[in-house]
């Protein structure tokens, strides 16, 4: 009888800690300098050329509709009638120093980004770029519409650039989101990234994941009195176990 509920409890346990392990978050490392995945990363970039940006209505957000990795995206759109002078470039950018840096010197700098369809039939550009001593656009021309292409670019080590951006992408009538970015990573010349400005988040994982916070916190609380429960059921059948046996 000692053995039977020596397993009993063994399995009871078992399944406890089933639970919670796919009900809880798991974390994990981030080595991403931007993620996306809340407005901390977003705030830090900087319209460039605000004459272009009226014209353009350019606009940057963090959003969900499409993800590359973690919770979220910075989401480009655009929205203009007519024809926009190729002349007038802008878009946006951080400066090194945003990031703890100097320059981006010997740096080498990898994203992921997500052309639309419609820009592409719109003859959308989509360049990335370092400037400051030296203008140095990514060298890939070509993407693929509605899926991640990780883009990068490596700075030479004696060139001091010190902004990092990308330009307005659609310069012929346009309206809607031209593409989204996520992931930029940042590494240094020894092989060390830039850590990650604090617009990471883990993605939840397990029962809890992809499903409404409020429904989150009911599972949470069920699993919660289910295990006080089966605890008190044990505690219950230890009792009438000691007096049966007396």
């Amino acid at each position: 009888m000692k053995k039977a509920i020596r397993k009993g409890l063994t399995c009871l346990f078992t399944v406890i800690l089933a639970v919670l392990a796919l009900s809880l978050p798991i974390g994990a490392a981030e080595d991403s300098t931007f993620a996306f995945d809340n407005e901390i990363g977003a705030d830090l970039w900087k319209i460039d050329n605000e004459e272009l940006a009226a014209k353009s209505s350019i606009a940057y957000r963090v959003t969900d509709k499409q993800v590359y990795d973690g919770a979220g995206a910075l989401g480009v759109s655009e929205s203009f009638t007519g024809d926009i002078d190729t002349a007038l470039v802008g878009g946006a950018y951080i400066a090194a120093s945003d990031v703890g840096l100097t320059d981006f010197a010997g740096c080498t700098i990898t994203a992921q980004i997500y052309p639309t369809a419609e820009a592409i039939a719109r003859g959308g550009q989509f360049i990335i770029y370092t400037d400051g001593m030296l203008y140095l656009p990514v060298a890939q021309t070509s993407f693929t519409a509605n899926a991640w292409n990780e883009i990068a670019l490596t700075v030479p080590e004696n060139c001091q650039n010190t902004r990092l951006g990308f330009l307005t992408p659609v310069y012929s009538t346009f309206s809607g989101d031209a593409f989204f970015l996520d992931e930029i990573k940042i590494t240094l010349p020894d092989g060390s990234t830039v850590p990650n400005v604090g617009d990471y988040a883990a993605p939840a994982t397990g029962v809890a994941a992809g499903i409404a916070d409020w429904i989150a916190v009911i599972i949470y609380v069920a699993l919660g009195i289910l295990g006080v429960g089966i605890i008190v059921f044990v505690i219950y059948l230890v009792i009438n176990f000691k007096k049966r046996y007396r």
